[in-house]
């Protein structure tokens, strides 16, 4: 199963799964340019699997809304999908990514993320929905430097 670009008729699907998860997803339409999903055919129809986004400002990113169908779990989706977005930030030539969690800060953290004082956050993070509206203060917020 491999990672493709997110196409418009996705966006219903994106926010199904994400809603389902209790993850934000009334901003999608705003950067389905940088989802990227993948699907699995079941009996001639094709069901989303796995998603993932990223939103960039300027030299930086934050990735956002990364999520695997339950059925869909423990076969490296979610890293799959994680790979594609950094490999799109590489080519954007952007510095470093962010991200906000609550519940997969082990698992960035493995993946080369660090913990990030919320006063420190560049201006444009800070402004994002994800930031100030859509998830919770308590909400972990990671950085990778992407030139290390």
């Amino acid at each position: 199963m491999n990672p493709r670009n997110a196409k418009p008729k996705d966006l219903a699907a994106i926010q199904d799964l994400l809603a389902a998860n209790e993850l934000p997803w009334s901003d999608c339409t705003e950067h389905l340019g940088n989802f990227v999903v993948i699907e699995k055919a079941t009996k001639g129809k094709t069901q989303l699997c796995a998603v993932g986004g990223m939103e960039v400002h300027g030299n930086i990113g934050l990735i956002r809304s990364i999520c695997v169908q339950a059925e869909c779990r423990d076969r490296g989706l979610g890293k799959v999908v994680y790979k594609s977005l950094e490999d799109r930030a590489g080519q954007l030539g952007l510095n470093a990514l962010f991200l906000i969690t609550t519940t997969a800060e082990t698992y960035f953290e493995r993946l080369g993320y660090h913990i990030q004082d919320r006063s420190s956050l560049p201006d444009p993070i800070c402004k994002t929905r994800q930031f100030s509206e859509l998830c919770p203060t308590s909400a972990i917020v990671m950085k990778r430097d992407l030139n290390s």
